[in-house]
């Protein structure tokens, strides 16, 4: 469980918790309809790969 000192430091942790949770659905569903099934530690392993290439080559 969360313990914030404030109101208002609880109502800002749930909302960052819903929209983070509104956005990883809207991408899981995104990719479904194209077809696109992984695990999401897969996708993260892959965009940190990708991620890495970019700064390497600056």
């Amino acid at each position: 469980m969360i313990y914030h000192k404030t109101e208002k430091a609880s109502i800002v942790n749930l909302y960052l918790s819903r929209l983070t949770y509104w956005i990883v659905n809207t991408i899981r569903h995104q990719l479904k309809q194209k077809d696109i099934i992984n695990q999401w530690r897969d996708m993260i392993t892959k965009m940190m790969k990708e991620n890495n290439g970019h700064h390497n080559k600056q």
